[in-house]
């Protein structure tokens, strides 16, 4: 697949599956990890734009 094909927020997507999936990620401590992930993602993208 050429470069520029891929989509450049993959990460952001994978994330928004799980954060949203019906039976995975429902308990405390995985909630906390995907907040933990999506600020620190949301950080790193709000610093290259």
């Amino acid at each position: 697949m050429p470069k520029s094909d891929r989509n450049p927020l993959v990460h952001g997507s994978n994330l928004e599956q799980k954060e949203n999936h019906r039976t995975k990620y429902r308990d405390v401590e995985s909630k906390k990890y995907l907040s933990e992930i999506r600020t620190e993602y949301s950080e790193v993208l709000s610093s290259l734009c």
